[in-house]
């Protein structure tokens, strides 16, 4: 990300959501990069679970993908955008441990695959997005506890943590 676009990102960060989540702004350009073995979420990542442990209550992420405004395509049929998807939750399987609910559900739209507009109001379309949201939820809870471990995280703070998660959870449905 070049500086000015993370500095926007930092300055909308504060202004919009707070010091407890962290707004990503991820440009066209990287999404078409996609080098398939590092992770532009990476480094967020890391410095929500940083907070997490320093702070002791969740931070959450939410991602915005910048660049396709003049596309009349919708960001999950766009095959680059589904195949970034996939790529950083290979390598990032903790990622949505971190993200909002709303970025969490478009996480799960983007890795389903590109799929037209008729095709993602069918049952069998619904039921496989609800399937795979689900188990991104349990990989997020799975593996966040090694990234906040490797921050510091203690038992007790991995339960607190945890047990908000499940509230959380709970009140999206």
């Amino acid at each position: 990300m070049n500086a000015l676009k993370q500095f926007e990102a930092e300055r909308i960060n504060v202004s919009i959501k707070g010091p407890d989540s962290i707004l990503i702004i991820v440009p066209r350009e990287e999404i078409e990069a996609n080098p398939p073995t590092k992770s532009y979420l990476e480094v967020f990542v890391d410095r929500a679970a940083e907070t997490v442990v320093k702070e002791r209550k969740p931070c959450t992420i939410e991602i915005i993908i910048d660049g396709y405004n003049r596309d009349s395509r919708e960001l999950y049929e766009i095959p680059e955008v589904c195949e970034w998807a996939r790529k950083e939750y290979r390598l990032l399987p903790g990622l949505s441990f971190f993200l909002t609910d709303d970025s969490r559900l478009r996480f799960c739209g983007w890795l389903c695959g590109s799929v037209t507009k008729d095709e993602i109001v069918t049952d069998s379309f619904l039921e496989k997005l609800d399937e795979l949201r689900m188990r991104f939820i349990v990989d997020g809870v799975y593996h966040s506890e090694s990234i906040l471990r490797d921050k510091g995280a203690d038992e007790s703070l991995l339960k607190e943590i945890y047990l908000k998660q499940i509230a959380r959870a709970k009140e999206a449905k």
